[in-house]
């Protein structure tokens, strides 16, 4: 793998993220994101975890930090990777 030179800390939102990323894959290489939000398919399992958060939370989702709607099907970090206002490096869905 190619070493990336790292004169500072990307930071969210500063159009520096992606180009990184791109640079640290092979030629043809392919990036994959796993950070997304968890939904539980298992009602039992689903209720084990609501039961057990339930003392100290209401709910363990996270309000998206770009101001994405809950509804939407595509939530941050997704929509870092979609134009108008995310890298150009992706294509439109």
């Amino acid at each position: 793998m190619q070493e990336v030179a790292r004169p500072g800390r990307a930071r969210r939102g500063d159009g520096r993220a992606w180009p990184r990323m791109a640079a640290l894959l092979e030629p043809g290489g392919v990036f994959a994101s796993f950070g997304g939000p968890a939904e539980l398919d298992d009602p039992a399992v689903r209720e084990a975890v609501r039961a057990a958060r339930a003392p100290f939370l209401d709910s363990d989702e996270v309000p998206s930090p770009d101001g994405t709607p809950p509804g939407d099907d595509m939530q941050w970090p997704g929509t870092n990777s979609r134009p108008p206002g995310g890298s150009p490096m992706f294509g439109s869905s």
